[in-house]
This record gives C-alpha cells, sequence and structure tokens, in this order.
C-alpha cells in the first residue's frame, strides 16, 4: 500500500482545462477513450467493447486511490465541463519518491496543446503536492507525439526495453524520467 494520501482531492486548473477526481460519471468518457483504436495503439490495453469495462475500471482506480497507488484525473474544457481525456500517477513508489505518468485523449482534441497544459499541471501537482523526487514514464518508441510531449516538458530518455503488452504482443518501449530539480531548473 502507497505512503500517499489524496484527501482533499487535489483539483487542478489550466487556462482551459479542470482536471478532477475521476468517478463513474466518466464511465461514457473512459469508454470512448479504452474503444477508440487510435486512442489504445501505443497501450497494449484491451480495447473495450461495452461501458461495463468502463465502470469496472473506475472502480479499480477509486480502489486505488483510496490504497494510495495512484491518482487519476478527468480532464475536460474548462468552458463547457466536457471530458476531453484522463491523466494519472500511478506505479507510485512505497517511499512515495517516484511515480509514473500516464495520460491519453480523446483524437477529437490531439494536437490542440490541451494534454500539454495537464501533463504541465500533473507535474507541477507531482513534485509540488506529492513531494515526488522523479516522475518517469514508459511509452512505445513509435509514440512520436507522447516522445515529443515529454521531452518538451523537460524528460530525458533513460533505456529502451521489449515489454509484452496485455495483448501478448512484444513491443519496445523507452523508459523517460524527469528528476524534481531539473523540473524546476528548466521548465517555467
Amino acid at each position: 500500500m502507497g505512503s500517499v494520501r489524496f484527501w482533499p482531492f487535489p483539483e487542478l486548473k489550466t487556462k482551459r482545462l479542470t482536471l478532477k477526481k475521476l468517478v463513474q460519471a466518466d464511465a461514457d468518457g473512459i469508454f470512448a477513450l479504452r474503444s477508440n483504436c487510435d486512442v489504445i495503439k501505443y497501450t497494449g490495453i484491451k480495447q473495450y467493447t461495452t461501458v461495463n469495462e468502463a465502470k469496472s475500471y473506475i472502480q479499480r482506480i477509486e480502489h486505488d486511490l483510496e490504497g494510495g497507488q495512484c491518482i487519476m484525473w478527468s480532464i475536460s474544457l474548462t468552458s463547457t465541463e466536457e471530458f476531453i481525456g484522463s491523466i494519472c500517477l500511478w506505479n507510485i513508489s512505497e517511499d512515495g519518491s517516484c511515480a509514473e505518468i500516464g495520460y491519453d485523449l480523446l483524437p477529437f482534441f490531439q494536437g490542440k496543446g490541451f494534454m500539454q497544459e495537464a501533463v504541465h499541471s500533473v507535474i507541477r501537482y507531482g513534485f509540488g503536492g506529492m513531494k515526488l523526487g522523479k516522475i518517469v514514464a514508459d511509452l512505445r518508441t513509435e509514440n512520436i507525439r507522447s516522445v515529443k510531449l515529454l521531452e518538451k516538458n523537460g524528460f530525458q530518455k533513460s533505456k529502451i526495453h521489449t515489454l509484452a503488452n496485455e495483448n501478448g504482443d512484444k513491443v519496445e518501449m523507452a523508459l523517460y524520467f524527469l528528476e524534481r530539480t531539473d523540473f524546476e531548473y528548466n521548465i517555467q
């Protein structure tokens, strides 16, 4: 069980976005993400076929949040409250010094700078609110847009490795990391 507690839940705001606690009311949004082959093509997760899979996923996230193992936000447009994606810090180390970042965004909203806003806000929370020393990301090497997003936020590639995903396919992965001191120094 993780050593981090998220109470009260930290709602984050950016210029255009609101990041709030993922709840069962977000099940349709999660289903839209995880049933979309373009969204999941680099994740290795199995494509959802029913909204009940999204509801079960949210229930698991709620349990992991209570246990301090992860924190996940829904991403919505502040102006309309429309769900557009999700972002999380997960795989939180036992001592609370390191976490992995993960994110997804509906295709219509990609390429418009929304995820840059969300990632930057979550990194700030991770280093400031959670007092993490390091944030990592483990992603497929061919996910160029995500690689560019991480590099824009100061992440550095640590190593390349091969991983078998949920579908049993072997994929080439790259591990990226960002130290708190590097973020504070390089990113305004």
